[in-house]
């Protein structure tokens, strides 16, 4: 069974679908290493373990399939799945940009669909009771606006909590998450008849981060763990391009602290630091499995206003209706699958191309992945970084979990920035590295 296979190997992400299944069956908890992950209470029946596994993201592959149900008429690429088209773009309404991580097109659309009557609710991540963020609903333009409700979210998340909501609710529903999130929604859909949700929508993922994240960002600027009331991953400032954001944290003493993101360890994205151990054995990078797909227009012409600019996906004629009707509100320019591609390059290459290595490496069963899409790598360098990229996100994890049991941020810092600099060798060649070090 499948599923086994994915909860004794880790690879749980704790999205909460099983619960459908299995019910009072099954636990979604926060584990250690900062994770929600599913363990089984009881012992399951034939049927409850085929439909566990049925609706399990991570159990087994089927983007391709689905896909072709949900949206075959469409035009293809292996790099994007089915799409109607492919857009730059963002609100006009400067104050909603400025507030949302990207160019604010995410939120706008969930407020259009609210709007025309297509839905009734947002399923969302937003402020949360017991955590600094999970899944909650919206019901109106102004509480999606809410500041605790927008913006990326770089933290674990379950939907367990609202299963029943889901299955029971007569209210038109919207899901946002990341690709394998929307992935799980789909096969409740297909296997638990569950018909609540109209549309879903899904954000680019670079990879899942444990509460680690957060909490590193936070002690760095002096806020403990134990402390952390609030934290806001992408702050814009003028003067900077949109890449270049800021962090603030808040205490519960309410006080609030500010930094560069690039300032921070932990903050380089390519070196794993708190990712999910599945995320390296996933090959969806575009939410195939979504009506729509929002994502940072990492691109030479749109990186440059610190404003923010999405790139995003339509696979519904819904969604290209809202651009054409309301138009005014927003700017938005063709593009491409191939400058999807483009703006998320570096994800492809980790994620899709070193794929074949990491199945071929590892020492026990992996999640079923498209290996197809994948180019093979060669290099010797490459394969090098992969091993390592999976090192650092392994001690990430395990020397922030000792460095809060002993209360020495130390811990964590010091052999962190040690490996880091190893992965600077290894990324960058002798020549290259001693360059950087000795400022030329």
């Amino acid at each position: 069974m499948s599923l086994s296979n994915v909860l004794d190997g880790d690879f749980c992400i704790g999205c909460g679908a099983c619960k459908s299944p299995l019910g009072d069956k099954v636990e979604i908890t926060i584990q250690d290493s900062g994770f929600y992950k599913a363990r089984i209470k009881d012992n399951l029946s034939q049927q409850e373990r085929v439909s566990a596994d049925a609706v399990c993201p991570v159990s087994k592959s089927s983007e391709d399939e689905l896909g072709l149900k949900l949206f075959g008429r469409l035009r293809h690429s292996q790099k994007i799945g089915f799409y109607s088209s492919v857009k730059i773009g963002h609100v006009l309404a400067k104050k909603e940009r400025m507030n949302s991580s990207s160019g604010g097109l995410t939120t706008w659309f969930a407020e259009k669909l609210l709007l025309k009557g297509y839905i009734d609710s947002v399923v969302h991540v937003g402020a949360a009771e017991g955590a600094l963020f999970n899944y909650t609903i919206s019901r109106s333009a102004d509480e999606l606006r809410q500041p605790r409700r927008k913006k990326s979210r770089y933290y674990p998340v379950t939907f367990e909590g609202l299963i029943k909501y889901l299955t029971n609710t007569k209210d038109k529903v919207l899901f946002i998450g990341v690709p394998c999130y929307v992935k799980a929604i789909r096969h409740l859909q297909e296997f638990m008849k569950v018909d609540s949700v109209k549309f879903a929508f899904s954000l680019v993922c670079g990879h899942m981060k444990s509460t680690g994240f957060a909490e590193n960002y936070g002690w760095q600027m002096g806020i403990h763990p134990d402390s952390l009331a609030d934290i806001d991953f992408r702050v814009k400032k003028e003067g900077y391009n949109a890449g270049d954001y800021f962090v603030t944290v808040t205490g519960l003493d309410g006080k609030t602290q500010t930094s560069r993101n690039k300032s921070l360890l932990g903050s380089n994205w390519g070196h794993g630091y708190f990712k999910h151990k599945s995320c390296d054995f996933c090959d969806d990078l575009a939410g195939e499995l979504a009506d729509a797909t929002f994502g940072d227009a990492w691109l030479k012409e749109s990186i440059k206003d610190f404003q923010g600019t999405n790139i995003f996906i339509s696979r519904n004629q819904v969604i290209d209706e809202i651009i054409e009707e309301f138009k005014m509100e927003i700017f938005t320019q063709e593009s491409s699958a191939e400058d999807f591609y483009k703006s998320q390059a570096a994800n492809y290459r980790h994620r899709r191309d070193g794929l074949p290595f990491r199945i071929e490496t590892a020492s026990s069963w992996t999640p079923p992945c498209r290996v197809y899409l994948s180019e093979a790598v060669s290099s010797s360098k490459r394969k090098r970084l992969y091993v390592f990229r999976q090192k650092l996100s392994h001690y990430s994890i395990l020397l922030f979990s000792k460095a809060k049991y002993y209360n020495s941020y130390s811990i964590f810092s010091r052999r962190m920035k040690l490996l880091g600099v190893y992965y600077d060798y290894l990324h960058l060649g002798t020549k290259a590295f001693l360059n950087k070090i000795l400022g030329k």
